[in-house]
């Protein structure tokens, strides 16, 4: 149920109507007047975070289900809960909350604890992690380039020579390296072939489609097309994550294991970390919006030709 109310009547978010059990959200503002949003929920509260690109107001609300990506999507720092709980946030990342709870086992309700405690400590955080809904699109594709796809191009080829060593020193002795050794190389094969992908065909597209006035003629048709290959692979690649992880114990070294060993372990898990940061802000944010602008752009010409 949603009314409007003036602006001198209305109450603040999260304040207590007469009704039990109901609480007013203010939502939007529009000529000069408050909408309201009458829940019967918990109390949401208005807080003011900090961003690289500014100040902006977000109302802390965590459903059970809320899809997970767009639970991060909304406040980044909650990834931190997910990668210690195991939930996939990137790939998975269109699962309700309740249901990725279900999935690994946890209780909901303590991870809503869980959440909820990191939402208090992000907002005393003077260096959040980056808000990529924020960003547009060229500005999102830029920074996915220059973090994330610097970042592999730099630690694979070193994990590459890491993961040979360890499995030709200690291969006897631990089997499972030769999983290891097997999934990284694929592993790394695919993300080299799909870097070159985004950076000379759908990222190249996304950004023209930002600066475009009308929806361009791509080769491949529609950037939904790229964008369902591109998912696809994302797929894959948490696939051959998953299977170094649990190849490793989720990277936790044996007591005999060398310190290069120890290297390797601790590289793969930064590498998985970085992975699900990567994707996520890919399929859960780069690509809805690019989809968002190409149908804009489409409707914008039915409506031009329609008159």
């Amino acid at each position: 149920m949603q009314r409007e109310e003036r602006a001198g009547s209305v109450r603040v978010p999260g304040q207590r109507d007469s009704r039990a059990g109901v609480t007013r959200e203010t939502v939007g503002w529009a000529s000069g007047r408050h909408q309201v949003r009458v829940n019967p929920v918990l109390p949401v509260r208005r807080v003011v975070t900090e961003s690289r690109f500014g100040r902006k107001g977000l109302f802390v609300t965590i459903d059970l289900q809320s899809p997970v990506g767009d639970l991060v999507k909304q406040r980044p720092s909650r990834s931190r809960v997910f990668e210690k709980l195991q939930i996939d946030y990137c790939c998975g990342g269109k699962l309700p909350l309740a249901e990725a709870c279900e999935r690994q086992g946890l209780d909901a309700q303590t991870v809503l604890r869980e959440l909820r405690e990191s939402d208090a400590q992000y907002l005393g955080d003077e260096t959040p992690l980056v808000d990529a809904d924020a960003m547009s699109l060229a500005e999102l594709a830029d920074h996915i380039e220059q973090t994330h796809h610097a970042y592999l191009k730099g630690e694979l080829p070193r994990l590459d020579a890491l993961t040979q060593k360890v499995l030709e020193v200690h291969g006897d002795a631990d089997r499972r390296l030769q999983d290891v050794r097997r999934a990284f190389v694929a592993l790394h094969q695919e993300l080299a072939a799909h870097l070159r992908k985004e950076e000379q065909i759908l990222f190249p597209m996304i950004r023209q489609l930002e600066s475009a006035a009308r929806v361009p003629a791509f080769h491949c048709g529609s950037v939904a097309n790229p964008i369902r290959q591109m998912e696809y692979e994302h797929d894959s690649a948490g696939q051959a994550l998953a299977i170094l992880s649990g190849s490793t114990d989720g990277y936790q070294p044996p007591e005999w294991a060398c310190h290069t060993y120890r290297a390797m372990l601790d590289g793969l898990k930064q590498l998985e970390g970085d992975l699900h940061q990567h994707i996520h802000k890919e399929n859960n944010v780069l690509f809805p919006k690019a989809i968002r602008r190409e149908s804009a752009l489409a409707g914008e010409a039915c409506r031009c030709g329609a008159s």
